[in-house]
């Protein structure tokens, strides 16, 4: 379970990381 959580958290920031990258690509 720890491992599946550190990977959901790892997935989000990666989600977070796109976001922003494509937020300051189009601004």
């Amino acid at each position: 379970m720890v491992s599946l959580k550190r990977s959901m958290s790892g997935f989000i920031k990666r989600l977070d990381w796109v976001q922003n990258f494509l937020r300051n690509s189009f601004n």
